[in-house]
């Protein structure tokens, strides 16, 4: 039977032991625009002499593991799911800054090379599968003036389980953050970014990528772990070009400190705090930078903001005021 698009459901759960599957909560069930789910079977050809001009005999079959993305809004509950899985460590300040309302911090775990694991369910007509150890590998926020951000992450899991009677069960309603919710901030210390003012941006991308080693054992046909060995992370900046600053920033190889701050001041939690999602940068450089003009245009400039470790503060940090 041909199915639609929209009733290919995907859902999200942290695994509370690394591989054992758990079902999605109510309201974990994803929104998603795009959905791909690509089973990689790693495989060894056969090549032997046998009396004739062919010599490919066989494909033995030594291991499966599956590439997982999505994309979705850029919704303030969901979002808490991912940054966990993500950064890999979160601080929790419960009814901070009022109460109904929670502060998460979120840190890259210098320490642990085992993130948080995620099964990830699909259901659809055709069939209803699981995937353990589902672990991030990239996670991209674009914010454009003219477009609704949509969040794309990235897994790496191990082979599907075929399961039954699962039920979706999405939220009932949700807080969007948008592009006009966002503000960019650079400063010359970590220090000083809470003081720095709004620049005016034209479109900012985020991305993160981290390095992921499957760990496969003898007897089995999947991973039996997934391990993270390298945390990345960049954001991309494009605005008018009204002054040479960041030319300057460029050309002398300055360090700086940025900042993306989204506010959604459409939406009132506890009596009077709007949600809130923060991704700091605490040190990094002016780098790819280009000015790019066309006729009836305006002179544009872009750069990407390229933050290194720094051994206090890491190399990104985030921080989300919300609800849940």
């Amino acid at each position: 039977m041909i199915i639609a698009g929209q009733q290919y459901l995907i859902g999200l759960k942290k695994e509370s032991t690394r591989g054992t599957a758990v079902d999605p909560d109510s309201g974990y069930w994803i929104p998603w625009t795009t959905v791909d789910v690509k089973p990689n079977q790693k495989n060894k050809e056969l090549e032997q002499a046998m009396g004739r001009i062919t010599s490919l005999k066989d494909i033995k079959v030594l291991g499966w593991n599956t590439s997982i993305s999505f994309e979705m809004a850029f919704d303030r509950k969901l979002i808490k799911e991912l940054l966990e899985g993500l950064y890999g460590a979160i601080s929790t300040s419960s009814d901070d800054p009022e109460s109904g309302v929670n502060t998460h911090t979120f840190t890259v775990a210098n320490t642990n090379v085992e993130y948080p694991s995620y099964t990830i369910t699909l259901y659809n007509a055709q069939q209803e599968q699981q995937f353990v150890l589902g672990t991030i590998k990239s996670l991209t926020i674009p914010l454009k003036t003219d477009d609704i951000p949509m969040v794309k992450v990235e897994f790496l899991a191990n082979k599907y389980n075929n399961v039954s009677g699962k039920t979706a069960s999405y939220q009932t309603s949700n807080s969007i953050f948008s592009a006009l919710d966002a503000n960019f901030y650079i400063a010359d210390t970590y220090s000083n970014i809470g003081s720095a003012s709004a620049i005016n941006i034209q479109s900012a991308e985020i991305t993160f990528e981290r390095t992921l080693v499957g760990v496969q054992y003898l007897g089995n046909d999947t991973y039996g772990n997934i391990v993270t060995t390298d945390f990345k992370a960049s954001c991309k900046i494009v605005l008018p070009y009204s002054a040479n600053t960041y030319n300057t920033l460029y050309t002398g190889h300055t360090q700086r400190a940025g900042r993306i701050k989204l506010v959604d001041s459409d939406e009132t939690i506890g009596s009077s705090i709007n949600p809130t999602a923060q991704f700091d940068f605490p040190l990094g450089y002016i780098q790819e930078r280009a000015e790019k003009a066309s006729i009836k245009e305006i002179v544009g400039e872009e750069f990407t903001f390229q933050p290194i470790d720094d051994t206090t503060n890491d190399i990104s940090r985030a921080e989300l005021i919300t609800d849940v």
